[in-house]
């Protein structure tokens, strides 16, 4: 062996130089080998971190290196140093110009950029691409299960229709469906990455498989039902902008609407009063069927006659009472059941109803893997009807569903003996008082609230109140 120094030792038998740097305890290993392109362009030579201050140490971790660089050049692997955040860069770029190309939408390189930008760069950022391991993946996801509870809201800004708009990101616990579609993200840049041999097929580590199927949300107990009636009613009565009270009042009709049919939301705000049939309730009262057609439906298949719960015909009533108060004018066939004052589609309703949850604590599901929305009234209804022990056959026609979905993302009862148990009289949906003109008016038909709610309602319209000023 020679050319032996206090700061370098060179191998006579590899070539193999281990070197130390100024300012550093550790030794580097600088390894020459032939190879191409799969080395580098530095006259074939790459470096290793041996992570050892002890010479001899370091010695037999610079031969140990020297063993798999060759064993990787061997196999056809690529042994430059591959950091993930350079990777991810360049596999953007390329994106990016078959997107200016027309060979890819717009939207999928966005959706892209927010995957790898936002959890894997920042995840991966100390790994090298081909070192990336299944046991990585397992950890990559807890981080990413768990995001929603380790970082808090942030502003983004995006362009969209040419615009620039700048927004608070709340981040939230991710679906399944959502989860699915990041990891096809990754999946693609290993894809791009082997295409460019960065790394070989063999060096592409797995993601563990997601449990279940789709994206269950949660559903309501009969407490929480009654929750959230008395918030969203208090929440209308202490309003004191009255533009503000249109939107609240359907959002409080539309929850009901979901509550007493058990319709999807998709489908509830595609409703036409044309789409109401003349018959009767559950408990064979007058009132109102609903005849959901295939342009109502994200699948054909889930068109039905929609047999509602006692109350919906003063439900429809009520509604109507809306757009006579508000809007100064009765409604038409062709009007959508809920719209905008200029009579267009509602299709954005999950805000007003979220901001309701936050009111009445239940938006933070505490790490559970259901989500409370809109959806949870449609759980909701599925699960008091078994509890009424009504035939699945009926509650699956009238939800226009499959029993295997029914029973597994639908009902929500612990097991047989639990619906046994709590059985419920048929058919007793529980509905507060809803007419328009308590509402309008502010007559308080409820108990007095208790003071934890007197003290939420006081902040919240507290906070209500400055957002108004700063938006005007």
């Amino acid at each position: 062996m020679a050319g032996q120094g206090s700061d370098e030792y060179v191998f006579d038998d590899i070539p193999v130089v281990l070197r130390r740097k100024k300012g550093r305890n550790t030794w580097t290993a600088r390894i020459t080998l032939s190879g191409g392109k799969r080395v580098s362009a530095d006259a074939g030579r790459i470096e290793r971190g041996t992570g050892e201050a002890n010479l001899d140490r370091a010695k037999n971790r610079a031969r140990e290196l020297f063993a798999e660089a060759r064993r990787d050049l061997k196999k056809g692997h690529s042994v430059v140093n591959k950091p993930f955040k350079k990777i991810a860069l360049e596999f953007l770029a390329d994106f990016e110009a078959l997107v200016e190309e027309g060979n890819e939408p717009a939207w999928k390189l966005e959706r892209l950029q927010t995957s790898m930008n936002r959890y894997y760069t920042p995840f991966f950022s100390k790994y090298d691409i081909g070192g990336i391991t299944d046991d990585d993946l397992v950890q990559y996801h807890r981080y990413r299960i768990a995001y929603h509870r380790t970082h808090k809201e942030e502003e983004i800004t995006y362009e969209r229709n040419g615009k620039t708009i700048t927004r608070t990101h709340k981040p939230k616990k991710p679906s399944r469906d959502t989860l699915a579609k990041e990891r096809n993200h990754l999946m693609w840049l290993f894809d791009w990455a082997v295409s460019r041999k960065y790394l070989s097929k063999t060096q592409v580590p797995e993601f563990p498989k997601l449990e279940g199927e789709g994206d269950r949300r949660g559903a309501f107990d009969r407490d929480e039902v009654v929750r959230l009636q008395e918030y969203s009613i208090r929440r209308i009565l202490r309003c004191p902008h009255e533009p503000t009270k249109r939107p609240w009042i359907l959002c409080h009709y539309m929850m009901m609407f979901i509550y007493l049919t058990g319709c999807r939301p998709s489908e509830v705000k595609k409703l036409r009063f044309s789409d109401l049939v003349e018959g009767f309730d559950t408990q064979g009262g007058v009132s109102f069927g609903i005849d959901l057609k295939p342009r109502h439906c994200k699948n054909k298949k889930h068109a039905r006659i929609v047999v509602p719960l006692a109350g919906f015909a003063s439900l429809l009533s009520e509604i109507q009472k809306v757009y006579r108060h508000f809007d100064k004018h009765d409604t038409e066939p062709s009007d959508y059941i809920f719209h905008n004052p200029d009579g267009t589609q509602i299709k954005k309703a999950n805000r007003s109803f979220r901001t309701l949850l936050d009111l009445a604590g239940m938006r933070d599901t505490g790490g559970m893997s259901e989500e409370l929305a809109y959806y949870s009234w449609r759980h909701t209804y599925a699960t008091e009807r078994a509890y009424e022990e009504v035939p699945a056959d009926k509650v699956r026609r009238w939800m226009g569903t499959s029993f295997r979905m029914l029973e597994r993302f639908y009902l929500h009862a612990e097991n047989d003996r639990d619906l046994r148990q709590e059985k419920q009289e048929p058919f007793s949906p529980i509905v507060l008082p809803f007419h328009l003109q308590n509402l309008v008016t502010g007559e308080d038909m409820l108990p007095p609230p208790d003071l934890e709610t007197a003290e939420k309602l006081k902040t919240y319209f507290a906070n209500w109140g400055r957002h108004k000023r700063l938006q005007n």
